[in-house]
């Protein structure tokens, strides 16, 4: 069964928005149905997970996701948490340039949409804008399988490490395109 943010009325109250945040709301979302799609603009001022194998995150040209708040400058918006889970057609924006180059021990992270972080995972078809990294996939999960198609990366945002403003972070991933 699918679900729709706009079915239950999660949206921003405006284009200058950044305050309302839609985490919770959208989590509960993912907690009960294998089929989400954004249809709307939310604000996430913390990461959402997969809840199931064989999940489906599928945006629309009417749904947008977007960081708010500092906590998100070191995370990305979405983990993809479970076996199969998709990532179809989402748009992801950054208005806010959220970003951070602090070490890993320092309580720096990535900012980005998606961290796959289980095996056989698709992202396809997505619009990334304005992201650190859009895309990770690092070594600490396996990610194999996992396949990156067709997607757009625009004004990825270069923070100053190695690893960080490249669109995309994929170690260890075991199949890519």
């Amino acid at each position: 069964m699918s679900v729709s943010t706009s079915s239950l009325n999660i949206k921003v109250d405006g284009p200058d928005d950044f305050t309302t945040d839609h985490t919770q709301a959208i989590q509960e979302l993912l907690n009960r149905t294998t089929h989400v799609i954004i249809d709307t603009v939310v604000n996430l001022a913390g990461q959402i997970q997969t809840g199931f194998d064989d999940q489906i995150i599928a945006g629309t040209e009417t749904g947008e996701i977007r960081p708010i708040g500092s906590n998100m400058a070191t995370q990305s918006m979405i983990a993809l948490k479970h076996p199969r889970s998709k990532i179809l057609n989402l748009i992801s924006t950054n208005p806010l340039l959220l970003q951070s180059d602090a070490e890993p021990r320092d309580g720096g992270g990535r900012q980005g949409t998606v961290d796959i972080q289980a095996d056989f995972c698709l992202v396809q078809g997505c619009t990334m804008t304005n992201q650190v990294n859009a895309v990770i996939a690092d070594s600490t999960y396996r990610a194999h399988g996992s396949r990156i198609l067709g997607n757009y990366f625009f004004d990825c945002i270069g923070v100053g490490r190695e690893d960080r403003g490249g669109c995309g972070q994929h170690l260890g991933i075991g199949n890519r395109d």
